[in-house]
């Protein structure tokens, strides 16, 4: 037998059902995690070393030997660290100075060594103003010979990067066959 038909409810009623539903249904799930029988784990505490009684210090017979090895071990590691800074300096300043003399061997054949030669090919290393601009020699000045002799070698790196073949004088110093 088919059922009577039902006047389809309203849409306050539908909403208030809805909202009862999700209520009941946190409240159960609320009421399922507080009904849990395991314990809850101990908070594990670590002591920083403020912390630490004043008596747990003094009862230590060896802590001024302790300390005064600490001491030295961090006095040892920081002498270390700077051993290790200085001969990294030092190698950086020895590449560098290869480099710098490499490349005042190349100004010298190409300009006589003169850093603010002038023209289309300017600075130490005749460097063209066009590659110049290609290379970002412009970040220092607009053309190489206007450039201090440093920043015409920070371009000249970035040339040599695809070759020294662009140099003549680099084919008479045998850096390129």
């Amino acid at each position: 037998m088919p059922r009577p038909a039902q006047p389809p409810a309203s849409a306050p009623v539908r909403a208030a059902g809805l909202v009862l539903t999700l209520f009941a249904t946190a409240a159960g799930a609320a009421g399922a995690a507080s009904l849990s029988t395991a314990p809850a784990a101990p908070t594990p505490t670590i002591e920083s070393p403020a912390t630490v009684p004043a008596a747990a210090v003094v009862d230590d017979p060896d802590h001024e030997e302790h300390a005064a090895r600490a001491a030295s071990v961090r006095a040892e590691v920081e002498l270390a660290q700077q051993h290790e800074v200085a001969a990294h300096r030092a190698a950086e300043a020895a590449r560098y100075a290869e480099r710098v003399k490499m490349w005042d061997e190349l100004a010298e054949c190409e300009t006589g060594g003169n850093w603010y030669d002038g023209g289309d090919y300017g600075g130490g290393l005749g460097i063209y103003i066009g590659t110049w601009k290609m290379y970002g020699g412009r970040e220092f000045a607009v053309r190489p010979q206007w450039a201090t002799k440093a920043q015409q070698i920070i371009v000249a790196e970035r040339i040599a990067l695809d070759g020294y073949g662009g140099w003549g004088c680099a084919h008479t110093l045998g850096w390129v066959n």
